[in-house]
């Protein structure tokens, strides 16, 4: 069945909008949501690597890769209410674990840390925003309903409701993501 495929598509696209406006809309109007389409659609036929939506929606994926500077692998676990506010210069490890609502600018790394205690990917709650230029890298986690301000450097656990900024980053308030993150599934 290609339901949950549907429903996931149809979700993200309620990020953009606000209204229950077409898969087909939002396609056309917004770039990020058009490579996160492509992501969805490569992960969900990711089960059959063999079959031809699989390599059809892989060819696009790796198109809009280069089109747009957003390298998110299809491997990546992200929750339903994705959004690509901006694109360009968008990096997501593939290990990393990210959960439902998920706000994301451009110029955003969120990788690994190869040594260290820190050694891993981040795990990342729900309603999370993350402004451009921030950095969130290593075996963290943080919490649901965070923001993470422009050009903060995320190196350590980040609690519930917060709003962290600064290199590397402090947390300067308990009002977390509302606000930022609209039109929430």
């Amino acid at each position: 069945m290609i339901k949950p495929l549907l429903k996931i598509l149809n979700e993200d696209a309620y990020r953009y909008t606000g209204k229950n406006k077409t898969i087909l809309h939002c396609y056309r109007y917004f770039p990020g949501y058009k490579y996160s389409f492509w992501l969805r659609c490569t992960q969900y036929f990711s089960r059959n690597k063999r079959s031809i939506g699989f390599i059809f929606s892989r060819i696009l994926l790796s198109r809009y890769k280069y089109k747009f500077a957003i390298d998110i692998p299809y491997t990546t676990q992200i929750g339903s209410g994705l959004y690509i506010g901006h694109f360009s210069g968008i990096f997501i490890s593939s290990d990393a674990v990210i959960g439902k609502n998920f706000n994301i600018s451009q110029c955003v790394t969120i990788g690994s840390a190869s040594r260290g205690e820190k050694n891993g990917t981040p795990v990342i709650g729900d309603s999370v925003y993350i402004a451009p230029g921030a950095k969130v890298f290593g075996a963290i986690v943080i919490e649901s309903n965070v923001a993470i301000g422009a050009n903060a450097v995320v190196s350590s656990d980040v609690s519930q409701n917060s709003v962290v900024v600064g290199i590397p980053a402090s947390t300067i308030s308990n009002n977390g993501s509302r606000g930022y993150c609209v039109n929430e599934v």
